[in-house]
């Protein structure tokens, strides 16, 4: 769950938003590296770098809907 902006600034201000093409490029970078990732053979993957970029695409997805 998001916590609220007063939450996190210590009061409430003005946060300014991060523009939606920003976020869907960020994930697309993401899902491209992701791709290059899983074409590795699944014993030789990197599970901690793919879980990593897992959390990232959620986290970008997830901003994008507050915007």
């Amino acid at each position: 769950m998001m916590k609220r902006d007063s939450y996190l600034y210590g009061k409430f201000i003005e946060i300014p938003e991060i523009p939606a093409d920003i976020i869907m490029r960020r994930v697309e970078l993401l899902n491209d590296n992701l791709s290059e990732l899983l074409a590795v053979p699944h014993l030789k993957r990197d599970t901690v770098r793919v879980n990593a970029i897992l959390k990232a695409i959620d986290f970008w997805e997830r901003m994008s809907y507050t915007n």
